[in-house]
């Protein structure tokens, strides 16, 4: 009987998988009902083998909840992540088409004062204010206006500083000449004197004057790299703004107290106000173009009486010849 019962022992694993033949199966089952020990051995694997059944159910339901958890988990992630990737191309999306109106505004600006050089008659003024911010209590303040004159080939360039509690020296100067010439003529009205200068390099060309107003575009207009355009121009934001009776389109760059604008009339697409803000100094510019109003009594040398007369010599290198044609336009 003992050795049938350890038989039956290790029959009933494949007995509860329903793995055994007929009559083996047969043989199991009347040995355990005449077995009480065999008996007990079947139901005791047959709990265990429910509660690793339950366990495993159990465990597997934990995983699945998990799985699913973690699923939906990484849905909202790439939900997010898309949303977030959607956001920044759109953002660059918006800059570029920013950048691109700008450099439209900026390159029609630009190309406007191209044709100051096939003109022979013309006046350019601009004014300054300066405040040279020292710190609060002291601070130097400025009215600068430079008045610009040319007719067939001739020029006047007209400088008259005016200071705010403070006297400025040489503040109001006159130069005379003519275009392409190693010659110029300076008066200075406060010192009576006039100068007779000669330089080794011709001093003014035609494009002096169109650098005068574009000197503020210039650097924009010719970016060559279009990817470095669009990021610099990108940068300005742009709004409407009227000032002195003029609507204009203004950029800006900069952010309180610390920020540079540039004003552009919208009727006239020309250069019209700047404005530049930083910690030590504040300067405000404007610029006005007027054609055919230039005489000849504006740019020829009028008889000054009692004046000291001087001459200069200026003798540059090549290389600060080279700069200051790269400055001036062409100068």
């Amino acid at each position: 009987m003992k050795n049938e019962c350890n038989i039956v022992s290790d029959l009933l694993p494949n007995y509860i998988d329903n793995l055994l033949s007929t009559e083996t199966k047969k043989f199991v089952e009347e040995h355990i009902n005449s077995c009480d020990e065999c008996q007990s051995k079947l139901k005791t694997m047959e709990s265990c083998l429910k509660d690793n059944e339950k366990k495993l159910k159990e465990e597997d339901e934990i995983e699945y909840d998990y799985l699913k958890k973690y699923r939906k988990k990484m849905t909202i992630w790439k939900l997010i992540a898309s949303i977030f990737i959607i956001i920044i191309i759109l953002f660059f999306i918006l800059l570029i088409i920013k950048a691109f109106k700008i450099n439209q505004i900026i390159d029609v600006s630009y190309d406007k004062y191209k044709y100051i050089e096939d003109l022979q008659n013309f006046n350019i003024i601009v004014t300054q204010h300066i405040i040279e911010k020292e710190n609060d209590a002291n601070s130097k303040e400025s009215f600068n206006t430079t008045k610009y004159y040319f007719k067939d080939g001739k020029y006047k360039e007209e400088r008259k500083v005016e200071g705010v509690n403070q006297k400025i020296h040489n503040g109001n100067i006159s130069i005379y000449g003519e275009i392409n010439s190693n010659k110029q003529i300076e008066v200075n009205e406060d010192a009576k004197s006039i100068t007779y200068i000669t330089a080794n390099y011709n001093i003014v060309s035609k494009k002096y004057f169109s650098s005068i107003l574009t000197t503020t575009l210039r650097f924009n207009a010719n970016i060559n790299n279009v990817i470095a355009k669009l990021v610099i121009n990108g940068c300005f934001n742009i709004r409407s703004d009227r000032f002195n009776g003029k609507d204009c389109l203004v950029l800006r760059k900069g952010k309180g107290n610390n920020y540079s604008e540039i004003w552009i009339d919208k009727e006239s697409k020309l250069l019209f106000r700047e404005v530049l803000d930083y910690e030590n100094q504040y300067m405000e510019t404007t610029y006005t173009f007027y054609t055919n109003n230039v005489t000849e009594e504006d740019v020829n040398l009028p008889s000054l009486e009692g004046y000291i007369i001087q001459e200069k010599q200026e003798e540059f290198t090549k290389e600060e010849i080279e700069m200051l044609e790269k400055i001036n336009g062409g100068r």
